[in-house]
């Protein structure tokens, strides 16, 4: 299955309650963009949707934001 990467837009948000950057994919493109997490899971983004997560997990929680579609 051929990913996209190429006009996918990639942006670094800092929240000021938190001392880690949140990474945010948004997928534009009518294939599912491949996003690899720090412990190796993969998810598939698809188009038209939005996945922030931050760089770096905590021990206790693994908290993502999506909107949209995406398979985990």
């Amino acid at each position: 299955m051929p990913l996209a990467s190429e006009s996918s837009i990639d942006a670094l948000v800092t929240k000021a309650s938190e001392k880690n950057t949140l990474i945010e994919k948004i997928n534009r493109n009518d294939t599912p963009l491949e996003i690899r997490l720090e412990d190796g899971s993969v998810v598939y983004l698809k188009k038209n949707s939005r996945f922030s997560y931050p760089a770096h997990f905590r021990a206790q929680s693994r908290e993502t934001f999506l909107s949209g579609e995406a398979f985990f």
